[in-house]
């Protein structure tokens, strides 16, 4: 996480230039850039779309273009700067999810904290603290995911799209976004099948392929949820020269899945599991900490869920926000109306606002351009969570989402925004750093009349433009 920890550092850079240009006077902002950006918005190709924007000048807090500023619309992922605005400001930058491991008796019980970035790197950690312990033998391992509420799939996910990774159950075990690589290659007359990472939870059934010449692979999957495991059955064809092929499929019990994985990493350390087939519950009372392993900090995992729009850690943060506010296993209404609650204490809530989902995913969340200048506009003034805020956001020619987007302008790096895509939909919410110094806040949302892919993005390299040349 290097590459976060110096985004970090170019935060508080920034941090210092909000504090300082809120203080720049109106007067040198060019009289001609309002209407420069105003006919800008008369391009014909906004024909069909329902706009509500607003550009601001940080320093002076003047209106230097808006359209239907208060006019809530389905903003896509750009709703994730609510969702990381919030959980800096309620969780802390320093927070941490922690992963427990506890014996009770034979048993040893694997406690969730709701931990989103735990990776099988972070879990040989954990298994290799068992180790250290001095335990020798496990007669099974079981999991408690009690912190969270129980794993389900997105709702606004397509139905055939239910074993995809980016589709994956959330809870308050995870590991690897829950989901598995699958290692496809001909060899001696089959298609072989690897899984990473190691475990007995995810099986792949091969059998029903035929290799044949030629270069297209045609395979088909369906997966069957056991008892026990996934079952991914595979048919088709697949090339018999091939080179490998890589999928990646989810899991449906994040829980298991862990479980399966830890019980080999132990196996390696000298640790005999009797039983790989696990349990699930609540921790008995009276379980003595053998180990845990933490999260990277909150300030990191908002660069990850920002920068790279994943929707799994949107879904996690708000289940410890749910957490935190009722105890227990909280619930994912209950996180959703921490968001709301926030936004309403900011008065930045307008009749028809909603946030059905913190990712941004489901097509009834609604959010106005104002709304969005507004929130940023508030962190400006709050110095314990503006410089990790900043850094989350993708950094135009540089980084995240905005890496390959907004280019024809000096200097690469002046703008820094959370992007939001769906089909008819896209939205761009940031800040823009002017050759003068000065900073601008903008929030751009696109509604297209049709549920259809169209090109959303075509003022956004103008509208940078001016601002960095003129404002």
């Amino acid at each position: 996480m290097r590459s976060s920890r110096g985004a970090v550092i170019i935060g508080v850079v920034l941090l210092c230039s909000f504090f300082f240009l809120r203080h720049v006077p109106a007067a040198g902002i060019s009289r001609e850039l309002p209407t420069k950006i105003a006919a800008l918005f008369q391009d014909p190709r906004f024909e069909g779309f329902t706009v509500s924007a607003q550009v601001v000048a940080l320093g002076s807090g003047s209106v230097l273009f808006e359209k239907n500023p208060k006019q809530p619309l389905i903003p896509a992922s750009s709703v994730k700067l609510v969702t990381a605005a919030t959980a800096l400001k309620k969780l802390g930058p320093e927070f941490v999810f922690r992963t427990e491991a506890l014996k009770n008796g034979a048993e040893v019980w694997i406690r969730g904290g709701g931990d989103p970035s735990l990776v099988t790197e972070r879990l040989y950690l954990l298994a290799s603290d068992i180790r250290a312990s001095g335990i020798q033998k496990i007669s099974r391992l079981c999991a408690d995911e009690s912190r969270a509420p129980p794993p389900l799939l997105q709702e606004a996910r397509k139905p055939e799209e239910t074993d995809r990774a980016f589709n994956a159950p959330i809870g308050a075990l995870n590991l690897n976004y829950n989901s598995v690589r699958v290692h496809f290659s001909p060899e001696k007359g089959k298609l072989r099948a690897r899984v990473e990472p190691p475990g007995q939870f995810v099986q792949v059934v091969t059998s029903g392929v035929k290799l044949v010449s030629g270069p297209k692979w045609q395979l088909v999957f369906t997966r069957k949820i056991g008892p026990k495991n996934d079952q991914i059955v595979v048919s088709g064809s697949a090339p018999r020269d091939g080179s490998e092929k890589i999928r990646y499929f989810n899991v449906s019990r994040p829980g298991p899945y862990l479980l399966s994985t830890l019980g080999k990493m132990l196996e390696k350390e000298g640790i005999r599991v009797k039983s790989l087939s696990s349990c699930v519950g609540v921790t008995p009372q009276g379980a003595v900490p053998l180990a845990s392993v933490d999260s990277f900090p909150l300030r990191e995992i908002v660069v990850l869920m920002d920068k790279f729009s994943n929707n799994f850690i949107s879904e996690a943060l708000v289940n410890e926000l749910g957490h935190q506010a009722v105890g227990n296993a909280g619930s994912r209404a209950e996180g959703l109306s921490v968001l709301e609650t926030s936004m309403r204490n900011l008065g930045l809530w307008q009749e028809q606002t909603r946030i059905v989902s913190p990712s941004g995913l489901d097509r009834a969340t609604r959010m106005s351009a104002a709304s969005f200048v507004g929130l940023i506009r508030d962190l400006a003034t709050d110095s314990s969570v503006l410089p990790e805020f900043l850094s989350s956001l993708p950094l135009a020619g540089r980084d995240g989402t905005l890496k390959d987007r907004i280019f024809g302008f000096n200097p690469i790096g002046s703008l820094r925004a959370k992007t939001g895509t769906l089909d008819g939909v896209g939205s761009l919410v940031g800040i823009v750093q002017a050759v003068t110094g000065r900073l601008y806040v903008f929030a751009v949302i696109l509604n297209y009349k049709d549920i259809e892919r169209i090109d959303t993005r075509f003022w956004e390299s103008p509208l940078a433009q001016l601002l960095i040349d003129e404002g």
